[in-house]
């Protein structure tokens, strides 16, 4: 067969021509398979995201609990705060039995406020926080709250021991700032420390510790038991320790020789009838000195230790619900380095929270109102 010249000078540009098509079909068989991909990746994503709040049961029990329990503990603390106010208006200062509660309920307000909206969301919505840096902020919110709230706790349990124990009375400065910037110093660093290293975002039902960076928030978990263990264990020993001694001068003031030489009435309505504080006073020396002490205190000794034993036993009464209040947390910190995901954790660390602020409002309200009446 004989081509001519312009057939055999078009063969060239009809293979170039066949190349170019077999290079379309290819690259768009290749762009069809990452768009594919990529809508196989979105739909994993976000039934990941969904599968984050896939118990309707339990997350209605979590939403539900939590959110009533807000709004109980902001009734509670707000109480306390106008009844600690309007003691502050007729003395022009707060006995150091009412500062306790007082700052506690200020902490309790703030977590509370801050909860409502953080389940209020994923509630409404069957959603967590779309909103990276807004959901840091409520878990860093909640973090460093929650860290003042324990290392409260943990000064004043030191403070009663001392006091009671040791003879020694701690002065926080005007306006207890020793004890704010005391606060302040411990707790912000290790917030600081979480945030930058993206330790806080979404959790499987709110924004809390981010469960998507490993290293960040287990790392601050890890912390934050090791933490809660030394204020706990702390805490338990001060307040042990001053249970004991006080339940001993209960029992010498108790016993007939001193029943003989005192009237406890006259002694208990004399003290009801002072304004200072018990925890002002420095107890007598018959404190540490219980079972050998050779001579009968005075009457004016034992008022002192009367009003020491009934401001003391308030205190410690705070201490001990404030104790039960944050003891959970180790248990949430444990099952978060273990990614145990079940609801009741998140059910009982919530819930423990609230209640606890409830519970101390009930005691106020015993000790400054109906006790006192």
């Amino acid at each position: 067969m004989i081509f001519s010249t312009r057939t055999l000078l078009s063969l060239p540009l009809l293979v170039l021509a066949i190349v170019n098509a077999n290079a379309a079909v290819i690259s768009n068989k290749t762009v069809s398979s990452s768009r594919i991909h990529a809508q196989n990746t979105i739909t994993t994503t976000s039934s990941t995201n969904d599968g984050i709040l896939n118990n309707s049961i339990g997350n209605g029990i979590f939403f539900v609990a939590g959110i009533i329990t807000s709004f109980a503990s902001i009734v509670g603390c707000s109480t306390i705060m106008m009844i600690t106010f309007n003691t502050w208006k007729k003395l022009k200062k707060l006995p150091p039995s009412q500062k306790f509660p007082f700052y506690m309920s200020i902490m309790d307000l703030l977590i509370a406020l801050i909860t409502i909206p953080n389940l209020f969301y994923p509630m409404q919505n069957n959603e967590l926080l779309n909103s990276e840096v807004l959901c840091q902020i409520f878990g860093f919110s909640m973090s460093s709250l929650i860290i003042m709230n324990m290392i409260l706790m943990t000064t004043f349990a030191i403070k009663t021991y001392l006091h009671i124990c040791k003879r020694i009375i701690v002065n926080f400065g005007s306006y207890d700032w020793k004890l704010i910037i005391s606060i302040l110093t411990l707790s912000t660093p290790f917030s600081i420390i979480t945030a930058v290293f993206n330790g806080y975002g979404q959790d499987n039902y709110w924004c809390y510790m981010n469960r998507m960076n490993n290293y960040g928030s287990k790392a601050s978990m890890i912390c934050s038991v090791i933490f809660t263990y030394i204020v706990i264990m702390t805490t338990t020993f001060c307040y042990l320790k001053v249970i004991k001694t006080i339940h001993g001068v209960e029992l010498m003031l108790a016993s007939k020789l001193f029943k003989s030489a005192w009237c406890p009435i006259k002694c208990n309505r004399s003290s009801s009838m002072t304004n200072e504080d018990g925890l002002e006073l420095r107890p007598p020396s018959f404190f540490i000195t219980i079972m050998s002490i050779q001579s009968i205190p005075t009457a004016s000794q034992q008022t002192v230790a009367s009003n020491i034993m009934k401001a003391t036993r308030k205190l410690t009464g705070y201490i001990f619900l404030q104790l039960i209040q944050y003891a959970p947390i180790i248990i949430y910190c444990l099952c978060f380095l273990y990614d145990v995901n079940e609801v009741w954790i998140y059910i009982l660390f919530i819930v423990s929270l609230n209640l606890g602020s409830v519970a101390k409002t009930f005691v106020f309200l015993k000790n400054e109102m109906f006790y006192d009446n």
